[in-house]
């Protein structure tokens, strides 16, 4: 038996010998194979080292946003002084409270963004003007601005990561892309009222995820409010922003209801749109009536002073006509009773300019014949150049819709996040233009160290060099636009995003497109009125990449 098995055992050992190759040419080449093999396994496992640390790090970030959040306010700590927002911002926080910045500027920010100079200069200096009364802020009195400023911003976007509906590895995906956004940073970076926009519009859309998604508690619903009367006490055209929430909850839903066939119980979301409704219009309700009370302490009349800036539109289109073009539409937009008043003012819109171009003037002369001065004036002249403005619009001239279209385009194209990000180091540097001209008018604030020639213009190149802020240059929001809706798509159609979610984050970005249409309608575009927009865009960006589902109608 024995020896039975020990020839087996050399048959077979034999067998394999007999089958080694002889050839040394062919058991180099398997030797390399083998080599190879190997190679290729090591690779395969460092990548998958390499793609598990990678996944810790993002859930780590995920967790923890606001480990990374602060890092871009870091570097422009380091490398600049603070932004300011050219003249505007004079108005806002530098001069005392008239129609200016009660009226033409929504006062809520002109009030709260004094408070830190008021606070910094009382401790550092044991004096410093009232809210209410000229400003001349030391440099640290801005750096408080500031530096609230970007502490609200980390606190915004944080607020946003964590009311995401996702994964904590989504979540660090999104807060890595919302710290790549130089932009946000650097309006946050900047003295004016637009700084408060990215703030507001991130800290919205995470109290509307929470409210959409049944975790929702009075204090949801009362960061919600509190945010609002921020964002609309900032800027005029975010008063359409309260609409977002009950339209996106109508939305979903209708949604939910034609999936299900009409089974479903739409009562929450229903509920839902109408406290966002009424809380809405309370919110419009509070901005009024802080405008009406300063009006009323600082004796402005109040009225409608949006006519300066649709003349601004108005212009847009007037210019590029000839003579006799104007002409015709000058018949077509007067009417044979119109008052003399408001004859001028159509005749001097086409004639001379803008209301800054001179026709304010040219009303106000008209109308002081009849013993009207001061404030009073002034009223007659906003209500005047108003109704002139409009009878423009109501012709609706093919070409100033054309204007109008092309300004919207532009703001997709070629507008980047470089573009926008440029706005408070551009408007620093214009600033010292307009302080050469009317010194008198920033007599508290030109002494500061960011206005100094030099200084406002190596700033100025600085920012154009930085890499931070350049390096999302090659892409425009178009660009972006279609990236997102890409990812969005892909995911949905494999099931990893919700459509509630999906139509969530449409939403989002309709009510920035909405904003910055409406923008365009009233005003020229510029980079920095595309903000909203962009906000909107990136916001629902992060919904599509990262999210995953919300509860829709369910309870």
């Amino acid at each position: 038996m024995k020896s039975r098995y020990a020839r087996r055992y050399r048959q077979s050992g034999s067998d394999r010998l007999e089958k080694q190759p002889t050839d040394p040419a062919m058991a180099g080449r398997n030797i390399h194979v083998l080599r190879g093999q190997d190679t290729i396994a090591r690779l395969c496992l460092l990548r998958n080292s390499c793609a598990l640390a990678f996944r810790v790090v993002l859930e780590l970030i995920g967790r923890h946003p606001l480990a990374v959040l602060p890092l871009p306010s870091l570097w422009f700590f380091v490398r600049y002084l603070p932004f300011w927002k050219s003249s505007d911002v004079l108005c806002q926080l530098g001069t005392p409270f008239t129609a200016e910045n009660i009226l033409l500027v929504p006062p809520v920010y002109c009030v709260v963004g004094r408070i830190p100079f008021w606070l910094t200069d009382t401790l550092l200096h044991g004096v410093s003007p009232d809210v209410f009364a000229a400003q001349h802020p030391s440099l640290a009195a801005v750096y408080a601005l500031i530096a609230l400023q970007q502490a609200g911003l980390w606190f915004a976007l944080r607020y946003f990561v964590v009311t995401l509906p996702a994964s904590p590895t989504g979540r660090g995906v999104a807060t890595i892309l919302l710290t790549s956004i130089a932009s946000l940073y650097s309006f946050a970076y900047t003295a004016g009222a637009e700084a408060t926009t990215a703030i507001t519009w991130f800290t919205v859309f995470g109290a509307g995820l929470r409210i959409l998604d049944g975790r929702a508690t009075w204090k949801t619903w009362s960061v919600y409010v509190l945010v609002l009367v921020l964002c609309i006490g900032s800027r005029h055209v975010s008063a359409l922003l309260p609409s977002w929430l009950p339209v996106t909850a109508l939305l979903l839903m209708l949604l939910d209801y034609f999936r299900r066939k009409g089974a479903s119980d739409p009562s929450r979301l229903g509920k839902i749109a109408g406290i966002a409704v009424v809380l809405g219009i309370g919110v419009i309700g509070i901005e009024n009536a802080i405008v009406a009370a300063l009006c009323s302490r600082f004796g402005v009349m109040q009225r409608q002073m949006v006519g300066r800036t649709l003349c601004e539109r108005v212009g847009s289109y007037l210019d590029h006509l000839s003579p006799v073009e104007k002409e015709k539409v000058r018949l077509r937009v007067s009417r044979a009773d119109d008052d003399p008043s408001l004859k001028l003012a159509i005749d001097s819109l086409i004639r001379v300019g803008t209301y800054y171009e001179g026709t304010n003037d040219v009303i106000a002369r008209a109308i002081g014949n009849t013993n009207m001065r001061g404030d009073r004036l002034e009223a007659e002249v906003d209500r005047t150049t108003l109704r002139a403005a409009l009878r423009f619009y109501e012709t609706l001239d093919p070409r100033l819709l054309t204007a109008i279209f092309k300004d919207v385009v532009r703001g997709f194209y070629p507008t980047n996040d470089q573009a926008i990000a440029l706005t408070g180091p551009k408007a620093t540097y214009y600033s010292v233009s307009d302080i050469a001209k009317e010194p008198e008018s920033w007599a508290g604030i030109r002494a500061l160290d960011f206005f100094k020639p030099e200084v406002a213009r190596a700033t100025l190149q600085r920012a154009l060099d930085d890499k931070y802020i350049r390096h999302w240059r090659f892409l425009p929001i178009a660009a972006w636009c279609v990236l997102f809706a890409a990812i969005g798509l892909w995911r949905l159609a494999r099931g990893k995003l919700t459509p509630e979610l999906a139509l969530t984050a449409v939403c989002i970005f309709g009510i920035g497109l909405v904003v910055y249409i409406a923008t365009c309608i009233c005003n020229i575009t510029q980079p920095r009125y595309v903000l909203p927009l962009w906000v909107a865009t990136v916001a629902a960006g992060c919904v599509l990449i990262a999210g995953k589902g919300i509860s829709g109608s369910q309870d």
